[in-house]
């Protein structure tokens, strides 16, 4: 349930959160167990053995996150999500550059999730610049 300014109340925030955090935390484990499979079965090249630290490292933000979203740290939450979100898109970018047009989905992901619950005097100058 929302409030009339759009707001949403504390134990609805946490279970949005943390819904979003395990969901994020399957696709970042479907992803490492993914790119491990492929590269053993088809693609055979040690540089995406790379990726793999990088998706353990979002698996335990994201996990993390779900945790801190269930005592109700709503702000360290979303900001795991963000930090793990864009911990793997910079990296996988950075080494497989043909990837950044879906990186940039993972990296707006967080941001849009945050976004209720940011006060609309702090939105509008964070959009300005």
């Amino acid at each position: 349930m929302t409030t009339s300014a759009g707001e949403y109340q504390e134990d609805e925030a946490q279970s949005l959160i943390r819904t979003f955090a395990r969901v994020d935390f399957l696709g970042a484990v479907g992803g490492m167990v993914f790119v491990v499979l492929a590269n053993v079965a088809f693609v055979r090249k040690p540089g995406m053995w790379l990726i793999v630290p990088f998706l353990v490292f979002t698996s335990a933000t994201l996990w993390l996150s779900a945790r801190r979203a269930e005592r109700g740290e709503i702000f360290s939450a979303l900001l795991l999500i963000a930090v793990g979100n864009w911990v793997a898109a910079v990296a996988v970018a950075i080494m497989y550059p043909f990837l950044w047009p879906v990186m940039v989905l993972t990296v707006v992901m967080p941001l849009v999730l945050a976004t209720p619950f940011l006060e609309s005097s702090r939105l509008v100058p964070a959009t300005a610049t």
